[in-house]
């Protein structure tokens, strides 16, 4: 998940869209959000803290955000693809294109 493109939306709106439409399952439960002026991460906790950050580059009526680093916790390493394919799809449901 190296970009996610967002086309209609403003990166507060649809981060608050994101987070409703995880909240009450396990990905909700483990996944946090920050967004700060232009820098975007994505972080997950629960025995360790993984932290993905992003770039945000406001586009007209949407934005696009370009993974710049991360820091994987050990004990994520061996969930991390099935955490990234669930908030993927997630993210694709929302309207967002993501490669």
């Amino acid at each position: 998940m190296d970009l996610i493109k967002v086309e209609g939306s403003d990166p507060e709106s649809f981060l608050r869209k994101l987070t409703k439409a995880i909240a009450g399952g396990r990905l909700g439960e483990i996944t946090k959000f920050d967004l700060k002026e232009d820098d975007f991460c994505i972080r997950f906790s629960g025995l360790g803290e993984s932290r993905i950050w992003f770039k945000l580059q406001r586009e007209g009526e949407g934005f696009s955000a370009v993974k710049k680093r991360e820091k994987i916790a050990l004990l994520h390493l061996a969930l991390r693809s099935e955490m990234e394919k669930n908030l993927e799809n997630i993210l694709i449901r929302l309207g967002a294109e993501v490669s």
